[in-house]
């Protein structure tokens, strides 16, 4: 029957074993399947490797996957793999040869390009995807500029996502705060303006109590300078005194002597 074949000296039929076929039941034996194809056993006919995967040997159970770096000579019934053209690679298995080898990333034109500096290109790197260093920003995904925070290197944490900045922080060179926070000058990260608030409550309760000190010490003072000094003015202000109580007794004296004459 179908699929069954006969061994040198064998007195019975058997199940043609994978790598084989028997296509006409008239056959005694069972064929090797050629290079390119597989089969598994007891089968009329060989099957094609399909795209990304070949069967160097004919005889073969199952075709094999093409590594990384290399593609399959043909879309099917492939009998080898062949390497891609530098600085084209390709994943394990893939139909073609269309990422970029590492240190290369893929631009929009589906050209492989040299990555830009202070970026990290993996194999497979595109440019939507490029892994800025930390320190570093861009201003999209599809820019090739990469720019130094260099006054908010700690706000700047790189990487391949659509952000490239520390959380609190956006804009360009992640300079500008989100809404609630607040950079002290000089400062590379943007803090909680809650913290801002405990700090300028403590501020001023500092300077409250340092204005009641002040105004202690300056009535303190005061009164010892009036212990000091209130008896000799007390005196001066007698002395004054006295000397208007004369001066009323004599100009009254001479204000009668006019009145009478």
């Amino acid at each position: 029957r179908d699929g069954t074949g006969v061994s040198s000296g064998a007195v019975f039929c058997s199940i043609c074993p994978a790598g084989k076929y028997q296509e006409n039941p008239d056959d005694y034996f069972c064929t090797n399947c050629p290079a390119g194809k597989s089969s598994l056993e007891g089968k009329t006919s060989c099957t094609a490797c399909v795209s990304g995967r070949f069967a160097a040997l004919a005889g073969l159970s199952e075709c094999s996957m093409c590594g990384s770096g290399k593609m399959a000579s043909k879309s099917l019934a492939a009998e080898k793999c062949d390497k891609c053209e530098v600085p084209l690679s390709s994943r394990a298995g893939a139909t073609n040869c269309s990422i970029c080898i590492a240190n290369n990333f893929l631009d929009t034109d589906g050209e492989c390009k040299a990555c830009p500096k202070n970026v990290h290109c993996k194999s497979g790197t595109v440019l939507m995807n490029m892994d800025v260093h930390t320190g570093y920003w861009r201003v999209d995904t599809q820019s090739t500029t990469i720019s130094e925070c260099t006054h908010t290197k700690a706000s700047c944490k790189g990487g391949n996502g659509s952000s490239y900045c520390r959380g609190q922080s956006h804009g360009p060179y992640c300079a500008a705060c989100d809404e609630g926070y607040w950079r002290a000058f000089g400062a590379e990260t943007c803090q909680s303006c809650d913290k801002r608030m405990d700090i300028d409550a403590n501020i001023a309760l500092i300077s409250i109590a340092a204005g009641v000190a002040v105004c202690v010490f300056a009535r303190v003072l005061v009164f010892q300078c009036m212990r000091q000094y209130y008896p000799a003015i007390i005196a001066a202000c007698e002395d004054k005194m006295g000397a208007y109580k004369i001066w009323y007794v004599e100009l009254k004296a001479k204000l009668k002597i006019m009145v009478v004459f």
